[in-house]
C-alpha cells in the first residue's frame, strides 16, 4: 500500500510520537513484532564482498555496555545479555549498511522486553530542524513564532483513527484540519486509501496485537493505523470513507503541520506542542447526551487538551485553571498524548491537589526519585490559591503513554481522579539519550516506575475506572462517546454534590 511508505522509522510507528514517549516495540524473544520487522542479517557460508560500514562494531558495543552498565534491573530483565551479544555481534561482520547496523542492534534490544529502547537514526534531527524552519526563539503560547510549511515537512490531516467493531474508523477529528475542512467526521468507516484495501495489511497485526495481550503492542498496532493519517505536506491521499447511511464517499485529503509552538528538547527531534482549553458550550453538552430542565443552569465543564508533555504547557495549563477555578468539573484529555518530560506531572498534579503526595517513584540500580506532588497555591502574580478541588476526569487511549501515563496512574490511585476510554501503552519507563559512534541517537530506559500503589505501570498499562467501548453509533451520535462519558460522570459527581 503506498500509504504504508510514510510510516517512519522504526517498526511504522510515528518518529515523533515514539521519541517523546521512548516506546520501541518489546516483544518476547523469538518473536517478531507486530510491524513485521524483518530478522537481521544472518551469517551465511558465502559472506557478501565489502565490509561493515564505519563505526558499525563500536555503535553496537555501545549500546550493549550502556544496557549492560545502566540497566535498572541488573538481570536484564531475565535476558543474558552476555550470551546476546555473542549471538548478535557477529552479525555486524554481515552488514553494508547504517540501516542493516540499526537493524541488528534492534533486534537485541528486543529482547529485553522492555519500551523506551531506540536508535533514532543520525540527521533526523537536522532533517526536522530545516523543515519546519525553528528559529533560536521557540515562542510562546500568546505569541508563536511563524512556521513555514515547506513541501515535504511532516505532517497530518487531523484525524485520529480506531478500531471500531472490528473496521478502521474515525473517531475524532481535529477542528480546522484538512479532513475537517473536507467535511470527515468521526464514526466514518476508511474503507480504502488510494485505492488500497487497509484492513488487507492492518487486521493481521491488529488480530497479532490482541492476541498478544501486551499493551504495548496493542499501541503499535495502534500507531501503524494512524500512519495512514501522516504525509507530507504538499501531498495529498485519496480516501473512501463509508458514511451514516451506508454509502461511499471519497475525499482527496492533503496534510498540514500540526498548529502549535515548536519546540527542541534535547538530542530529539523538534516537535510542534499544542495546549487548549474551553468551557463546554450547552450545545456541546446537550450533543454528549446532557440533558436540562427548560431554565437550568448550564454547568461549567472545562476541556483541557495538550498533545505532548513539553514545557510550553505549563502555562496554559495554569492559565486553564485559574480562570475556572469554581467550575464543576475539569476533564484532561491525554489521547494520543505520547509522553514527554516526566517532571512536568508533578507541577500539572499540583494544579489538582493540595498535599505532597506521591505520583510514584523513578527507581534505578542505585537511587529513587521520589514524584512528589507539587500544590500550585500561588499565581504569577502573586495571588494566594487553592488547587482546584471539583470533579476530575482523565480521558487516555492506547496511545497515552510514558508520562501521560504516570500522571494518569497516579491521580487514579491516590483517588483524585476517575480515568476514562481505554487501556494505555504500558510505556512508562523513564529514558535518557546518548549519541553513538557512527551519529545516532540512542534512547534507553535506565530506571523503572512504580506507581502510588506500589505497581509497576510498565507492560500493563492504565486500566480505565470506566472503560469505553468505541461503536460506530455512539460516535455517529456525539462525535465523541469518551467525553460523553466523562461530562456524564461529571454532572453525576456534581449532583451527588461530592
Amino acid at each position: 500500500m503506498t500509504w504504508l511508505r510514510y510510516l517512519p522509522y522504526p517498526s511504522g510507528l510515528l518518529l515523533v510520537g515514539l521519541l517523546l514517549c521512548g516506546c520501541n516495540t518489546p516483544t518476547p524473544a523469538g518473536n517478531t513484532s507486530a510491524a513485521g520487522t524483518r530478522p537481521a542479517p544472518a551469517i551465511g557460508e558465502n559472506p557478501r564482498p565489502g565490509s561493515p560500514p564505519q563505526h558499525a562494531y563500536e555503535t553496537f558495543d555501545v549500546v550493549w555496555e550502556t544496557i549492560e552498565e545502566t540497566h535498572f534491573d541488573p538481570e536484564h530483565n531475565g535476558v543474558d545479555w552476555s550470551a546476546a551479544r555473542l549471538e548478535y555481534r557477529p552479525q555486524i561482520e554481515d552488514t553494508r549498511s547504517m540501516g542493516e547496523v540499526r537493524q541488528v542492534i534492534e533486534t537485541m534490544i528486543r529482547e529485553l522486553g522492555q519500551s523506551h529502547f531506540v536508535i533514532i537514526p543520525g540527521g533526523i534531527e537536522e532533517i526536522e530542524i530545516e523543515k519546519m524552519a525553528v528559529g533560536d526563539n521557540a515562542g510562546d503560547e500568546t505569541n508563536p513564532p511563524s512556521i513555514d510549511r515547506p513541501d515535504g515537512a511532516p505532517g497530518n490531516n487531523g484525524m485520529r483513527l480506531d478500531w471500531v467493531e472490528g473496521a478502521p474508523t474515525v473517531a475524532f477529528i481535529r477542528p480546522q484540519s484538512p479532513a475537517d475542512l473536507q467535511g470527515v467526521r468521526p464514526g466514518w468507516k476508511v474503507a480504502q486509501v488510494d485505492g488500497g484495501d487497509p484492513n488487507a495489511r492492518l487486521t493481521s497485526i491488529r488480530a497479532a496485537a490482541e492476541a498478544s495481550g501486551a499493551s504495548i503492542a496493542d499501541f503499535e498496532a495502534y500507531m501503524m493505523l494512524n500512519g495512514i493519517a501522516r504525509g507530507q505536506v504538499g501531498n495529498t491521499r485519496q480516501f473512501t470513507f463509508i458514511v451514516e447511511d451506508e454509502s461511499t464517499t471519497e475525499l482527496e485529503i492533503g496534510f498540514e503541520v500540526e498548529p502549535g509552538i515548536p519546540v527542541k528538547f534535547g538530542h530529539l527531534p523538534p516537535m510542534t506542542t499544542r495546549c487548549e482549553s474551553r468551557v463546554l458550550s450547552r450545545d456541546e453538552l446537550e450533543t454528549l447526551g446532557a440533558a436540562f430542565t427548560p431554565g437550568q443552569a448550564t454547568p461549567r465543564i472545562v476541556l483541557l487538551t495538550f498533545n505532548v508533555w513539553m514545557f510550553p504547557i505549563m502555562v496554559p495549563i495554569a492559565a486553564a485553571v485559574d480562570a475556572d477555578r469554581d467550575a464543576d468539573g475539569f476533564i484532561i484529555d491525554l489521547r494520543e498524548n505520547p509522553g514527554g518530560v516526566g517532571g512536568l506531572s508533578m507541577g500539572v498534579a499540583g494544579q489538582f491537589l493540595d498535599e505532597r503526595l506521591s505520583l510514584g517513584d523513578m527507581i534505578t540500580r542505585d537511587t529513587t526519585m521520589h514524584f512528589s506532588v507539587n500544590p500550585q497555591r500561588a499565581t504569577p502574580d502573586g495571588r494566594i490559591v487553592k488547587p482546584f478541588a471539583g470533579p476530575l476526569a482523565i480521558l487516555i487511549d492506547q496511545g497515552s503513554a510514558s508520562t501521560s501515563e504516570i500522571f494518569a496512574a497516579g491521580l487514579q490511585q491516590l483517588g483524585r481522579a476517575t480515568v476514562i476510554g481505554r487501556n494505555s501503552a504500558g510505556a512508562a519507563l523513564p529514558a535518557t539519550l546518548i549519541k553513538l559512534p557512527n551519529g545516532d541517537t540512542f534512547m534507553y530506559a535506565m530506571a523503572n516506575f512504580i506507581g502510588p500503589e506500589g505497581t509497576s505501570i510498565e507492560g500493563g498499562g492504565v486500566k480505565p475506572d470506566i472503560d469505553v467501548t468505541l461503536t460506530q453509533t455512539a460516535l455517529l451520535e456525539t462525535g465523541d462517546p469518551d467525553l460523553s462519558v466523562a461530562v456524564e460522570w461529571i454532572l453525576t459527581e456534581d449532583s451527588s454534590g461530592s
